[in-house]
């Protein structure tokens, strides 16, 4: 008997390698920044703003760091 062809096979990276949406805290953020993603960094800021509203002034002078200044 053969084993099935690779084509039949289901992918189980696929979930392990694709980044949660809902996934977000400080630590994340940090590493975003440093690795230059600072877009997604401030999406991140703006997901914990909504979360713990207690630190939105915080979240929100880092956003205002990484925001390019015009």
């Amino acid at each position: 008997m053969l084993p099935p062809a690779a084509s039949a096979q289901a992918d189980l990276s696929v979930r392990s390698t694709r980044p949660e949406s809902d996934l977000a805290s400080e630590s994340l953020a940090r590493i975003l920044v440093r690795q230059g993603k600072t877009a997604r960094a401030i999406e991140i800021y703006e997901k914990l703003m909504v979360k713990q509203p207690e630190k939105m002034a915080y979240f929100a002078a880092q956003i205002q760091q990484l925001q390019p200044s015009a």
